[in-house]
């Protein structure tokens, strides 16, 4: 994400991370968003905000399928997946956190197109993955950044 955001403050990803991470300086000070930056920043938020809400999946609209359990899938959701979410997102830490997937299990799904079980996505994980981006939006929507006070 600190990519796409610094793309939107039109400053080096660098000075994001750095900020964030609150990195040394060249004379050990922590580094810290200038005046200028954070008015950049509370301008970016709501476009990160809104291209989060924009990347919601939505399921049926594909070519849907149902094995042989019963359990319906739709297979344009690996690529809806990749396209949106894995634009701001890592699939894989995201996928881990709010489906409980593990990596070999997120790769097979989402990944690896000559897996059997690539694109099964039933419509439980794609709710659960639409309620995880509006509730990141909407906390990114809220946020006002303001500088420290010094003394």
């Amino acid at each position: 994400m600190d990519y796409v955001l610094s793309q939107y403050m039109g400053v080096s990803e660098s000075i994001v991370r750095g900020c964030f991470k609150h990195d040394l300086n060249r004379h050990g000070k922590p580094l810290q968003f200038s005046t200028d930056n954070i008015l950049k920043m509370n301008d970016a938020l709501p476009r990160l905000a809104a291209d989060i809400r924009a990347c919601q999946l939505h399921f049926g609209q594909g070519e849907t399928f149902t094995n042989r359990c019963g359990r319906e899938y739709d297979r344009s959701i690996a690529q809806q997946v990749k396209d949106g979410m894995g634009r701001i997102f890592s699939v894989k830490d995201i996928a881990s956190r709010v489906l409980g997937w593990n990596v070999l299990k997120c790769k097979a799904r989402l990944c690896s197109t000559g897996s059997v079980t690539y694109s099964n996505v039933v419509r439980e994980d794609c709710d659960r993955l639409n309620d995880e981006l509006i509730a990141i939006a909407s906390v990114l929507e809220s946020y006002e950044v303001v500088a420290d006070k010094t003394e």
